[in-house]
């Protein structure tokens, strides 16, 4: 979702939802909503998609959806983007459910006033809340992505020798500190720490068959020379390779 994105207010909107499951086609605009008391669910394409009370839902132009609710008090508005949204319902569940309630009621009395200057206000609270809430959720789900696809790369690229935090960095087109940074913040460990793990584990894998020799093992989990790939698995299991291959065999 880019910064450069421009929303403009179409209406302010407040309702009481009846329990029942309602069908939406798809609409020419947008539209952010603020759940203010029970919980439900948005069905698109066959997915169930869930909030709760207190949820801001954001539904895009295009997309057409039934919902399940309760009964339920909902704020709701509608806009235009000039921009690229999510291409589907997005949920943010949010902590202070009163102070969100607030915000959309303040843009509806605004809406309602229609006093000069009234619509500039209702629509920055428009973008008040894309800046609070949809933005940095937008951005938490793009660095999950990526962070999701490096690992599942690391797992295909085990025996890659040459695979480095830069190249990996460079394939989520981030730079490799930020990298770093977020790698370590969603697993607990740097980058180069879990790609060790992943080649230890693969390779004690590889020596509980009893096929290959520590040579073998060490071509397959990325390491030039099997003397060091010796050390470095001494150093991650307390046991040589020799040790720990008698002692699975043994079983």
């Amino acid at each position: 979702m880019s910064e450069k994105l421009k929303l403009s207010l179409r209406e302010v909107l407040v309702f009481a939802q009846k329990r029942e499951k309602a069908r939406q086609g798809a609409r020419p605009f947008s539209a952010l909503s603020f759940k203010a008391s029970a919980g439900g669910a948005y069905v698109v394409n066959g997915e169930r998609i869930p909030y709760e009370k207190g949820a801001i839902c954001l539904v895009p132009a295009g997309v057409a959806y039934r919902r399940e609710s309760e009964r339920e008090d909902i704020f709701v508005l509608h806009f235009d983007a000039d921009g690229i949204l999510p291409q589907t319902v997005r949920i943010v569940q949010v902590t202070d459910i009163g102070a969100y309630q607030e915000k959309f009621a303040a843009a509806l009395a605004f809406w309602q006033r229609r006093e000069p200057g009234d619509h500039y206000r209702a629509s920055a609270i428009l973008y008040e809340l894309f800046a609070e809430v949809i933005a940095p959720d937008e951005q938490a789900t793009r660095e999950g992505d990526y962070l999701a696809e490096s690992v599942r790369y690391m797992e295909k690229k085990l025996s890659d020798h040459t695979l480095t935090v830069g190249k990996l960095a460079a394939r989520a087109f981030v730079s490799p500190a930020n990298f770093r940074r977020r790698f370590g913040k969603r697993y607990g460990c740097s980058p180069k720490q879990y790609l060790d793990h992943l080649r230890m584990s693969y390779a004690q894998s590889l020596l509980q068959t009893g096929y290959y020799s520590a040579e073998e093992v060490a071509e397959r989990c990325g390491f030039v020379d099997a003397g060091y790939f010796c050390t470095a698995f001494r150093r991650h299991t307390g046991e040589s390779v020799t040790q720990f291959r008698r002692k699975h065999l043994e079983k």
